[in-house]
């Protein structure tokens, strides 16, 4: 029959292992993989082609987000490159054409293989009015670190999580 002392050693012990694997992140105890909020979770990148007229004095951000973030929820998307069309064009009365590269870090199967986008915002009063389209689809996989968040200096999601 095990001594007293013996029990309460055991108990001491199970408990501080047990509790060495809990962490802040984690529900106690649970040890399942987390959700793409967080971090080391197979993640896809997908690459969206966007089309868009914007108003020509105005940083496209704001309309190009407006169009995106429908599709990428609580994760922040990415302009990798945006340019106005040259030689210039011109559509939906007198508002410049351009195209971006945009990207997002998607939990795989949250979206689908692939989607396309068409967002209009024709308030004549409005400065970031225009429209957007294109094709989105997943092109790799990745590592979600974490949710970046908008970068104010470079208007896109690009700051790191840790600032």
């Amino acid at each position: 029959m095990p001594s007293f002392l013996s029990l309460v050693l055991t108990s001491v012990m199970t408990y501080s292992v047990l509790a060495s694997i809990s962490s802040p992140n984690y529900l106690p105890f649970e040890l399942e993989k987390r959700d793409c909020g967080f971090s080391y979770c197979d993640c896809q990148k997908v690459q969206c082609f966007l089309d868009f007229c914007f108003d020509d004095h105005v940083d496209p951000w704001v309309l190009i987000d407006s169009a995106m973030n429908q599709y990428y929820g609580v994760d922040c998307g990415q302009f990798d490159y945006w340019k106005r069309n040259e030689p210039a064009e011109y559509c939906n009365n007198g508002l410049r054409k351009g195209n971006a590269l945009f990207y997002i870090n998607r939990k795989f199967g949250s979206l689908g293989k692939s989607f396309t986008v068409d967002y209009k915002n024709t308030d004549a009063k409005n400065p970031n009015r225009g429209s957007v389209s294109g094709s989105c689809r997943p092109v790799q996989d990745v590592q979600c670190t974490c949710h970046s968040r908008y970068n104010s200096a470079k208007h896109d999601c690009s700051r790191s999580c840790d600032d």
